[in-house]
């Protein structure tokens, strides 16, 4: 049970992090007064034309990038 403790204590801020950005996109989508529609598409569309940046979030939103531990490192 401590070893799984130290684990859950370790791992909470990557999925805190990752529960923030699921949730700012949530909000991106549902709220559809002007000028968030326009804000957002503009973003997704720097986002979808910039391959660089495009892979970090994909990256990062598989679990492949951040504080990983040692057995999920590639």
């Amino acid at each position: 049970m401590r070893v799984l403790r130290h684990y859950e204590r370790w791992r909470k801020g990557e999925n805190r992090f990752m529960m923030l950005m699921f949730e700012s996109f949530k909000y991106l989508f549902e709220y559809q007064k002007t000028p968030v529609p326009l804000l957002r598409n503009m973003g997704m569309n720097f986002v979808d034309q910039n391959m660089y940046l495009k892979h970090f979030i994909m990256r990062r939103a598989m679990g492949l990038t951040g504080d990983l531990p040692a057995a999920a490192r590639a």
